[in-house]
C-alpha cells in the first residue's frame, strides 16, 4: 500500500498543478519531507491523513491502486521496463516506428508490451485537453487503429492527412466526434463531428489511445 500511496501522491499533486513546495507549505512541512513521502519513505497513517486532507482526496484513493493511467487498465509499475520514443509531431502516412522527430524517451512497464503491443509518446503543446493534460506533459499512447477500441477514450487521431490531433474520441452509427476537454476557453476549441462519409473519405484515423500521462512538474 505504501508503494501505491507514493505513486498516487505524486500523480494527484501534479494533477492539481502543485509543486512539492506548494504542498509542503499547505501541510506545514519541509519540501524534503514531501519528497520522502513520494519516494516511499517516512510514511505513517498520520502523514497519509494530512496529505489526503490537503489534496481533498479520500484516503482509499491513495492506498487502493495506482492512479497514474488514464485509459484502459490500472497497472502497477515495476522495475521491469522498456523505453519508448517521445515524438514532437506525427507525420501523416508514416508509420510510428519511422517517425524522425524523436525528442525524448520514457519508460513503460514491459508487461504492457505483451502480445506485441507497441507504444509511443507525444509532447503536449496546446491546452485543448486541459486541465487533464497540460502543455509540457508527455502522454504515452498505445498504438491502435481500432476505432471501436478507441471509443470514448482520449485518443491520438489523424484527420485529412495532417499532423495528429489529441481529443476525446467517440463513434456511433452517425459518425465520429472529437471533443476537446477544454471547452470553456478563449481559444476557439470546439467539438468537431465527422459523418461516416467524411470518416471514410478524409479519412479520420485513430493512431493510439492514451495510457499514461507524465507531468513536467516536479
Amino acid at each position: 500500500m505504501a508503494t501505491n500511496f507514493s505513486k498516487n501522491l505524486s500523480y494527484i499533486r501534479k494533477q492539481r498543478r502543485m509543486s512539492q513546495k506548494d504542498l509542503a507549505k499547505i501541510i506545514g512541512v519541509d519540501q524534503s519531507t514531501v519528497s520522502l513521502w513520494e519516494n516511499g519513505m517516512d510514511l505513517t497513517v498520520e502523514n497519509a491523513l494530512k496529505v489526503a486532507e490537503a489534496l481533498n482526496v479520500p484516503i482509499p484513493e491513495f492506498l487502493g491502486t495506482d492512479l497514474t493511467f488514464d485509459n484502459a487498465e490500472l497497472v502497477d509499475i515495476n522495475t521491469d521496463t522498456v523505453s519508448i520514443p517521445v515524438l514532437g509531431t506525427i507525420r501523416a502516412g508514416m508509420p510510428i516506428e519511422a517517425q524522425e522527430e524523436i525528442i525524448d524517451y520514457v519508460d513503460i512497464p514491459r508487461e504492457w508490451t505483451k502480445g506485441g503491443k507497441q507504444f509511443f509518446g507525444l509532447k503536449i503543446k496546446g491546452n485543448s485537453m486541459s486541465p487533464k493534460y497540460t502543455p509540457g506533459d508527455t502522454v504515452v499512447f498505445e498504438q491502435t487503429n481500432d476505432i471501436e477500441y478507441a471509443n470514448n477514450k482520449d485518443a491520438c487521431v489523424m484527420v485529412n492527412g495532417f499532423d495528429a490531433t489529441f481529443k476525446k474520441f467517440n463513434i456511433n452509427q452517425s459518425g465520429v466526434t472529437l471533443t476537446p476537454l477544454n471547452l470553456e476557453n478563449e481559444d476557439g476549441y470546439t467539438t468537431t463531428f465527422y459523418d461516416i462519409e467524411q470518416v471514410q473519405g478524409l479519412p479520420v484515423k485513430v493512431i493510439g489511445i492514451a495510457r499514461r500521462k507524465i507531468s513536467d512538474i516536479e
